[in-house]
C-alpha cells in the first residue's frame, strides 16, 4: 500500500486491516494510494479496529470514529458508520471489535 505499482482506478475498493496498521508509519502514503486507485463515484468499504473495544485485550490498532473521519474527509463522503466485529479463525470465538465504514470518493476534493 506505501508503494504500489502503476494500475487504473477501480470503482471499488476494500481494505480490511491495513488502514489501522501503516496509519502510524505513513498515513500519508496510504492515501496517496487511496487516492490513485480511486476516481469520482469510487465506494469504498473500510474495515479498522475501533477504540470502543474494551472487552479483548487483542487485535489491531484501535482507532476513533473522529479520526478515520478526519483522515478520509478531504477526498471521501461518508454513506454510513457501523460496528461490527472482525472474523478471526478459531470457531467459536470472538473477534476484536471493527469499524465498517463504507465512503464514496468525492467528485472534486
Amino acid at each position: 500500500m506505501l508503494a504500489p505499482p502503476q494500475l487504473d482506478s477501480f470503482d471499488f475498493i476494500y481494505d480490511r486491516g491495513c488502514y489501522h496498521e501503516v496509519r502510524n508509519q505513513n498515513l500519508a502514503a496510504y492515501l496517496e494510494t487511496v487516492r490513485r486507485y480511486s476516481h469520482p463515484g469510487t465506494r469504498f468499504v473500510l474495515l479498522a479496529g475501533s477504540i470502543n473495544e474494551t472487552v479483548l485485550d487483542y487485535g489491531p490498532p484501535r482507532l476513533a470514529e473522529e479520526e478515520i473521519r478526519d483522515d478520509f474527509a478531504a477526498f471521501f463522503d461518508f454513506e454510513w458508520f457501523r460496528e461490527s466485529r472482525f472474523e478471526i479463525a478459531s470457531p467459536g470465538a470472538m473477534g476484536p471489535l471493527a469499524w465498517a465504514v463504507l465512503m464514496r470518493r468525492k467528485a472534486t476534493p
